[in-house]
């Protein structure tokens, strides 16, 4: 989620589990939207599955399960944001077509340890320029710790 400055990234994955790719199919990346319209541009592409928000916002989710969207928040904790950047770095293959994401295309591209005065790289990940990354981190949640989501349907899937 962002308002003003960041942007709101939304991010659809498909993921071959048996060959540890993961494929973007669609995104969304945009500033200043109000809640109605991302709420609108989630439903064209995710419909009724279910999205898996920053459980940072939960007044956010909440507006967005008001419009009828199956959100929820991301399971967090003391190194989430480690743990699920290693899946995303062991991961065989990520797909992303720079034409039709090309938000995400160029974040992944262009996303790198930052280095000390000396030219060392740092071992924490740096919180810029990473929207759609972290999108993507929510998104395979449930697949990064090894679990099925459950939608209010009942219906079981990994996202």
């Amino acid at each position: 989620f962002g308002f003003a400055v960041d942007p709101d990234a939304f991010v659809r994955w498909h993921f071959d589990k048996s060959k540890r790719r993961l494929y973007l199919t669609s995104e969304y990346f945009g500033a200043k939207t109000s809640t109605d319209k991302l709420a609108d541009v989630i439903k064209l592409s995710a419909g009724r599955e279910l999205v898996t928000c920053d459980s940072a916002e939960p007044r956010m989710i909440a507006e967005l399960q008001i419009r009828g969207l199956q959100a929820v928040g991301a399971k967090k904790g003391p190194g989430s944001i480690e743990h699920s950047m290693r899946w995303l770095q062991e991961l065989g293959e990520i797909v992303i077509d720079p034409n039709r994401c090309p938000n995400a295309a160029r974040e992944f591209s262009a996303y790198e340890y930052e280095r000390d005065k000396y030219g060392n790289f740092l071992v924490e990940y740096p919180d810029k320029n990473n929207h759609t990354i972290d999108a993507t981190r929510y998104a395979m949640n449930s697949v990064i710790q090894n679990r099925a989501a459950k939608t209010s349907a009942g219906i079981r899937r990994h996202l």
